[in-house]
């Protein structure tokens, strides 16, 4: 079932929400932020490394309802910030969202870069009945079209940098499971300063990532 998105904050610490921007360097878990995106200050006191899948129904759940509430709290008030990391792991069509996932915040990262919230959203959106075909490519290039992505950049980043981008997404499923994480959505929370860190798996509820949030960082 479609969720439906909490009502989002006008402005926070990276201007406006959703706070979409890139970043560089590697971070502790080895996670490279510059093949993802980042959502929040970079002077944050805490990380969050969120796994997904865009088949993966308990994905969804974060994605429409959770994630929201997160960023009208502890990404708007500078406390969090959260990159975007992929796992796929549901079907066959796991690999190729996260491939176009990976293509789509390529194209929109230096001058739109909040276009990609507004695709993870849409795509989240459109998640259909496993096995009914809502995730094959021609469905993602449309939802990426209404979304007013340049599809022809997408398809040209799909066959020239193919090689690159399945290397990437590599490197993120090897930290995942270096961590033990099996499945999506996964999450680890680390604060940067005392190198205290928690792991949550799964959609929980909202209170349960508050909770984890200040954990950290009070760690």
């Amino acid at each position: 079932m479609p969720g439906t998105a909490t009502e989002a904050p006008s402005d926070g610490p990276e201007g406006s929400f959703p706070f979409m921007h890139s970043a560089t360097g590697t971070t502790k878990f080895d996670v490279k932020l510059d093949q993802s995106p980042v959502m929040g200050s970079n002077d944050a006191p805490v990380d969050l490394y969120y796994w997904s899948d865009y088949l993966c129904p308990f994905c969804q759940t974060f994605a429409m309802k959770i994630h929201p509430q997160i960023a009208k709290s502890a990404i708007a008030d500078g406390t969090l910030r959260v990159v975007f990391l992929q796992l796929p792991n549901i079907g066959e069509n796991s690999f190729p969202a996260a491939l176009m996932a990976k293509c789509v915040w390529r194209q929109v990262a230096d001058d739109d870069p909040d276009l990609f919230w507004k695709w993870h959203h849409a795509v989240f959106e459109q998640q259909g009945e496993e096995g009914s075909g809502w995730a094959d490519i021609k469905n993602l290039y449309k939802i990426t079209e209404d979304v007013g992505i340049d599809t022809d950049a997408i398809t040209t980043c799909i066959e020239n940098r193919q090689d690159k981008i399945r290397k990437d997404i590599k490197a993120e499923v090897t930290v995942a499971d270096r961590e033990n994480i099996k499945g999506t959505p996964a999450f680890i929370f680390y604060n940067r300063k005392t190198g205290t860190s928690k792991k949550l798996a799964g959609a929980q509820p909202y209170a349960t990532f508050k909770q984890a949030i200040q954990t950290v960082k009070n760690g």
